[in-house]
């Protein structure tokens, strides 16, 4: 198989068959003995801004239209392309402590696709505990659910990687980042109130730490590591696809 923009020949076995190819983008598949035309996904074009409708839903918890800019780095170990603002977020953060709405995006509870908004508190607070033995399902996942195919949330092993490779001790240092992962805050399992936004950053990754708990990144002023919160927490989410 091969990308062709032009005319293409291939041996039948016994003489040389002119196929007249298809446009570009597009391979041709040898299927059964028969070429066949089939169109090929191009790369994302990581660094251009990409535009999202959100419409309020199960997954959304407002109608609004987002700009998420991207970034290409290997602060996990390889090449991951990144959102550069918090899913949901209006804005890049302006600084480590930005405390704004707009900067700081929608909340998730560990694997479920619902978001969250504050002020006031939408949609209404119901899980106040989850116990269940699963990482993140894909099916759940609201990078993928409100980016596209491709995008997830990272993993315990990729922001793991980034915290203990990145120089990140801090706040000051996860904003320096080419990330820009600001202290956005949670909301509380109990009520879903906000708490520490402005001074501290929670971030979930993808994977379990146990039925009760899931991994996050988290960070203040003076430490930053992957620790566990309780599933039923609602922190950021920030988005890569590889």
């Amino acid at each position: 198989t091969g990308t062709e923009t032009g005319d293409m020949q291939y041996w039948n076995g016994s003489s040389w068959v002119t196929v007249v190819a298809g446009n570009e983008g597009e391979t041709l598949q040898m299927i059964g003995g028969v070429p066949t035309w089939t169109v090929i996904t191009p790369p994302f074009p990581c660094g251009v801004s990409i535009t999202i409708a959100h419409d309020s839903g199960s997954v959304a918890p407002e109608t609004k239209t987002v700009t998420y800019g991207t970034i290409l780095t290997d602060l996990t170990g390889s090449n991951k392309c990144w959102i550069t603002q918090n899913l949901g977020a209006s804005i890049q953060a302006d600084s480590a402590t930005d405390a704004s709405d707009a900067a700081a995006g929608w909340y998730w509870q560990f694997n479920r696709k619902q978001g969250y908004k504050v002020h006031p508190l939408s949609p209404a607070w119901t899980i106040t505990i989850i116990d269940e033995n699963s990482d993140w399902a894909p099916d759940n996942d609201p990078c993928a659910l409100l980016l596209g195919f491709g995008w997830r949330i990272p993993t315990y092993t990729e922001f793991g990687y980034a915290d203990a490779n990145g120089g990140w001790d801090n706040y000051t240092e996860t904003y320096a980042s080419v990330l820009k992962i600001h202290a956005a805050g949670y909301l509380l399992n109990s009520d879903g109130s906000l708490t520490n936004r402005g001074s501290h950053g929670y971030y979930w990754n993808s994977t379990q730490t146990s039925s009760p708990s899931g991994w996050s990144l988290y960070f203040n002023s003076s430490s930053s590591h992957v620790r566990h919160y309780f599933k039923a927490y609602g922190l950021s989410v920030r988005c890569l696809r590889d």
